[in-house]
């Protein structure tokens, strides 16, 4: 008996692995992408800038469908759903590396992130209940393992692979993770049962949030390069709006609203979303700004970009796994968050000079120290939102948060491509010229520093050992 506790306990320690491969292809699917950029655009013979679509459609299916992901498991089973969340990512990796045309490639990312919505949510949902309080620390250990190492080698890998060959292997090279994570997750996961009672799922909240980003984003990428359409931009945004406005006051009334917009009256929870919300707007801009510059602007190759992109992924690793509960301890959230996000957007409106490249040395710097204060402030926000609630609201908060973490940072690019456009418009210089992003950065950044006047509600009380 005892010797088959033993093998039984070395096989619950292998289900964080076999989860790990889920969070590895989207994380590393997430970084690879940008370096290819502009050779995709190349390929359609479309503007460069246009692709933002193909970042912001993955990152808007993630926002609508993570609110479902907790539900479909708890009425077919974990296990079904982690599968079959990893046979639609591997899949619509297939489609987006044979997509044609743009159009084609916006609905294979949809997709995509419709798996991506399911994996790792899911998987996080099963740790919580095979593992115990004291033993979720290492198992969520196990698990982050690749998502740190994705994004390091995510850019790298692309950068290579362009090199090499075409762009349409930055997509299939998930196909091998997948059948493999497909495989392993049949074999290692323990078989779970659906639960027997569960809550009723809210369609019409579902409905009204998802036609509310879609509609949103919709009018944001109307903007367009040229402007010319900016009355369907004003009547998207307008619908989007109303769609968003009859989804708080329906949910208001609800027994179990998809998203508990209740949470918000809680002091702490509202900043740490609204602060996290315009922080991203800029970090998230990033991976799609910067391979823009660097092949476009200074004629760098693919691969020097994903070797830069590098740097910014070894910052956030650094963070993550030295220093961010030392000086959480030492300071207050408010200090902490104050110095921050004022010393991050700085730091990021120096991404590019005016006229001319910055150094190598300089540039690989500063993405290092901007990806070890971009962890620092996620660690913080996953630690603060929590501050004032209770257990039972803690699933609907990881929800909401993460919502917001999807859309903002497809946002920021959004965002990033109306400014692009804008400045030279108004400047009349080049699209792709070093002033243009110069000034780019220096606004896009001005969201993060909006955040200060966030910050300043917060008890200055608050500090990282009240959440032990």
């Amino acid at each position: 008996m005892g010797q088959q506790l033993l093998k039984s306990d070395k096989q619950k320690w292998l289900i964080p692995w076999a989860i790990a491969i889920a969070m590895f292809m989207e994380t590393l699917d997430g970084t690879i992408i940008g370096v290819a950029i502009p050779r995709i655009a190349e390929s359609f013979h479309i503007n460069p800038v246009d692709l933002k679509l193909a970042l912001t459609s993955y990152l808007l299916s993630l926002a609508v469908f993570i609110p479902i992901s907790g539900w479909l498991a708890d009425k077919y089973s974990e296990k079904k759903i982690f599968i079959a969340a990893l046979i639609v990512f591997t899949g619509s990796s297939i489609l987006c590396g044979i997509s044609p045309n743009l159009p084609f490639l916006i609905i294979a990312r949809l997709l995509q992130g419709f798996g991506g919505a399911l994996m790792v949510p899911v998987g996080r949902l099963m740790l919580m209940r095979i593992f115990t309080k004291e033993e979720m620390i290492r198992a969520i250990a196990i698990m982050v393992v690749p998502a740190l190492i994705g994004p390091a080698l995510g850019p790298t890998i692309g950068g290579l692979i362009l090199q090499i060959t075409t762009w349409h292997w930055i997509f299939l090279v998930n196909v091998p993770f997948g059948i493999f994570g497909i495989v392993v997750a049949y074999i290692l996961l323990p078989k779970t049962q659906p639960l027997a009672d569960i809550k009723p799922f809210n369609w019409l909240g579902f409905l009204l949030f998802s036609a509310g980003l879609t509609l949103l984003t919709a009018a944001m990428a109307a903007v367009g390069d040229n402007f010319a359409l900016l009355k369907y931009a004003a009547i998207f945004a307008g619908i989007s709006a109303v769609f968003l406005y009859l989804y708080w006051w329906v949910s208001s009334k609800q027994k179990y609203p998809l998203l508990d917009l209740t949470l918000f009256k809680q002091n702490t929870f509202m900043v740490s979303m609204a602060v996290n919300f315009f922080a991203r707007i800029g970090t998230g801009a990033v991976p799609f700004l910067i391979p823009l510059l660097l092949q476009l602007v200074w004629d760098r190759s693919a691969l020097f970009s994903g070797v830069m992109f590098m740097f910014l992924a070894l910052g956030m690793m650094s963070s993550r796994m030295m220093v961010n509960q030392k000086i959480l301890v030492r300071v207050n959230f408010k200090k902490f968050l104050l110095g921050s996000t004022v010393f991050m957007s700085l730091l990021s409106m120096n991404l590019c000079w005016f006229s001319k490249p910055l150094p190598d040395v300089l540039l690989a710097g500063l993405l290092f120290v901007i990806g070890m204060l971009t962890t620092q402030l996620y660690m913080c926000f996953g630690i603060l939102y929590r501050f004032e609630l209770h257990p039972s609201q803690y699933s609907q908060a990881a929800s909401i948060a993460s919502t917001i973490q999807q859309f903002s940072a497809g946002t920021g690019i959004a965002v990033a491509a109306i400014i692009l456009h804008l400045i030279s418009k108004i400047t009349g210089w080049p699209l792709f010229s070093s002033d243009v992003f110069f000034w780019t950065f220096i606004v896009l950044n001005c969201f993060g520093l909006v955040s200060v006047l966030f910050v300043s509600k917060l008890d200055p009380a608050l500090r990282f050992e009240e959440s032990n």
